[in-house]
């Protein structure tokens, strides 16, 4: 069905009016449903009703008959080629400039780190002020200044109090950001050792996940193993795995060009006791936090509460930075 029609349009190249697409940015299974609903409303029709014709084989362009105006897509070569009056195809050429650009991206970078706790460090976000300036490109700063927050909550430190771009992100091949050179002052007091420094682009409201820990294989049940008529039969067990992860997970938001909404979770699995592993039932401890804050672009967000043992807490320190786009780029 779609070939002949596909054919038939093509065979009306010279008075039907069609617009050929291909999409750069947006999936045409995410584009065709709003196309439709757009030409839709135009028609004076209830999208749900349209006439949708599929392709044969996997592979092949389906259609959409909305009222007089036919939308085939190819989902392989991610296109759209639209038959109808022009005012229909102007319709779905309009919504493609608008939705069809390239996404905003934030870059976060993130430092993991395990706080030791004791008389003048009751919890983990305490660090932040047992260094009072650091060194950093050749100028000091006192980090009372440059901090806010951290008494209920995230601490934040505001990038127009550290100054230039090239002071907060560094430049150059060592690349010495803010960032960097505080938790290396913070690691030399002692109290303080970082577990994993990731880092990840996203797109604008889109979740990242960052997850390390370890599988651990457990016996479930037992298999027999029959070798030969001469052996006897064998049995090997059966392993299954189980995940111990420290997982992070953030969705960022760009509220505009110089601020950004963090929707942040941090999930701590600690495995309790070792010695159940044998019988297959391993005891996990689970400790999630959930925080969502409102920052400034290039801005270090620090958070911590979950307790580790041996007397630590985790901190984690994240730094987004909007990566602008142009269209067609």
């Amino acid at each position: 069905m779609i070939a002949i029609g596909v054919a038939s349009m093509d065979a009306r190249g010279e008075t039907a009016m069609f617009l050929e697409r291909e999409l750069k940015y947006v999936p045409v299974a995410d584009f065709v449903p709003l196309a439709s609903d757009a030409l839709a409303q135009h028609h004076g029709l209830d999208s749900k009703k349209a006439e949708t014709k599929k392709g044969k084989k996997p592979g092949e362009p389906d259609g959409l008959l909305i009222g007089g105006t036919l939308i085939v897509s190819d989902a392989q070569l991610n296109k759209i080629v639209v038959s109808g009056k022009p005012e229909a195809l102007k319709i779905v050429d309009d919504l493609a400039n608008a939705i069809d650009v390239r996404p905003r991206q934030v870059y976060v970078e993130a430092v993991i780190a395990e706080v030791e706790l004791g008389k003048k460090i009751s919890q983990g976000i305490d660090i932040l002020r047992a260094v009072e300036s650091i060194e950093h490109k050749g100028k000091q700063f006192k980090i009372a200044d440059l901090l806010s927050g951290g008494q209920s909550g995230p601490a934040i430190f505001d990038p127009a109090k550290i100054g230039e771009e090239k002071l907060v992100f560094g430049a150059g091949s060592k690349n010495e950001t803010f960032l960097r050179t505080y938790v290396a002052a913070l690691e030399s007091t002692g109290k303080l050792m970082v577990l994993s420094r990731p880092f990840v682009f996203t797109a604008n409201n889109q979740k990242a996940e960052i997850a390390s820990g370890e599988r651990i294989g457990l016996p479930t049940e037992r298999k027999g193993i029959f070798r030969s008529r001469k052996e006897k039969q064998e049995e090997e067990p059966a392993i299954s795995f189980e995940e111990v992860m420290l997982r992070l997970t953030f969705t960022p938001l760009i509220n505009s060009k110089d601020e950004v909404t963090l929707a942040m979770k941090l999930r701590n699995e600690e495995l309790k006791n070792r010695k159940a592993l044998k019988r297959g039932k391993p005891e996990i401890a689970v400790s999630e936090l959930a925080t969502t804050v409102r920052m400034p672009d290039k801005g270090i967000v620090v958070f911590g509460g979950i307790a580790r043992p041996g007397g630590k807490e985790l901190l984690v320190f994240l730094q987004p930075r909007i990566v602008s786009g142009t269209p067609g780029g």
